[in-house]
C-alpha cells in the first residue's frame, strides 16, 4: 500500500504558506510519497484542529502574531510526541531556541529550496522508508490522541465500554474508548488476533496457544473463546509461517 502522510503547514503570511505547501507537496511526490496537506494561517486554528486530528509532520513558521512558533511546537509535542516538527523561518538566530522540542529539521527561508529538499529527503529515508512509520498506530482518546508502536503493544482488553492497551514497558495500561470491532479492523493488519470478544492479542507475544487460553511471553494468561479458537489458531499459524524472524 502506498504511504500517505498527513501534513500541516502553519504560517501567518498567506504567500509564504502557499509557497511552502506547494514545495512540500512537490518534493514528497518526487520521492514517491503521497501527502494530504492542511494549511493554517493562525496558530490557534492549528491548535483547534489538533483536538480532533493528528498529523505525521508539521511545518511551522517561528514569528507569528498569535503565538511564537517555538511555543506552538511545544504544545504540539505535548499533544502527540510522535508528530515531527520542522521549522521554516528567516530567523536563523532562533534555531537554538527550538532544540528543547527536538525538531526534525530547520528550513531557512533564505536557502529554502535546498533546505526543504534536504529535510524532506531525510524524512523519507529515516521515517517513511523505515519500519518505524508504519508500526505506529494512533488511538483516539478523551484527551486527544495516543500513539503506540504496534510492536510494543502486547494485547487489548475490553471491560464494558473501555479498552485497555497493555504494552511491554510494564507501565499502567493506556485507557481508550472505542469499539472492539473498530480496533480489530485497525490492528489486524499488524498481526493482532481476536481470540475472545474481550481480547485482541499481538501474535509476536504468544508463547503457547491452547484451546482455552494463550500464554504470553510475559507470563500473562489470555482466555480463548470456544467460538474463536479454530479461526484464531489458523490465523496464528498463518502469521508465524510468513514471519521469517521467528
Amino acid at each position: 500500500m502506498k504511504t500517505r502522510l498527513h501534513i500541516a503547514i502553519c504560517d501567518d503570511e498567506p504567500q509564504a504558506a502557499s509557497i511552502v505547501t506547494a514545495s512540500v507537496e512537490t518534493t514528497f511526490a518526487s520521492n514517491g510519497v503521497d501527502v494530504l496537506i492542511d494549511s493554517f494561517l493562525s496558530a490557534n486554528d492549528l491548535i483547534n484542529q489538533l483536538t480532533t486530528f493528528s498529523y505525521n509532520l508539521i511545518f511551522l513558521d517561528i514569528s507569528m502574531p498569535e503565538m511564537d512558533g517555538v511555543a506552538l511546537g511545544e504544545k504540539i509535542k505535548r499533544k502527540n510526541n510522535t508528530t515531527e516538527v520542522i521549522f521554516v523561518s528567516s530567523n536563523t538566530d532562533r534555531v537554538f531556541d527550538t532544540f528543547n522540542i527536538h525538531p526534525f529539521g530547520f528550513v531557512r527561508k533564505n536557502n529554502f529550496m535546498t533546505d526543504i529538499n534536504n529535510v524532506i529527503e531525510r524524512y523519507v529515508r529515516d521515517v517513511v522508508n523505515s519500519n518505524d512509520y508504519s508500526s505506529i498506530i494512533q488511538f483516539k482518546s478523551r484527551g486527544g490522541f495516543t500513539s503506540i508502536r504496534t510492536t510494543s503493544l502486547k494485547y487489548v482488553e475490553c471491560i464494558k465500554n473501555i479498552q485497555f492497551l497493555y504494552t511491554d514497558d510494564d507501565n499502567e495500561p493506556t485507557k481508550i474508548y472505542s469499539r472492539m470491532e473498530a480496533l480489530e479492523e485497525q490492528l489486524a493488519p499488524h498481526g493482532f488476533i481476536r481470540v475472545h470478544k474481550g481480547y485482541l492479542v499481538n501474535y509476536l507475544y504468544i508463547k503457547r496457544f491452547d484451546s482455552k487460553d494463550i500464554t504470553l511471553t510475559s507470563g500473562e494468561i489470555i482466555p480463548v473463546s470456544r467460538a474463536k479458537y479454530h479461526a484464531s489458531l489458523d490465523e496464528y499459524t498463518r502469521l508465524i509461517s510468513v514471519d521469517t524472524t521467528r
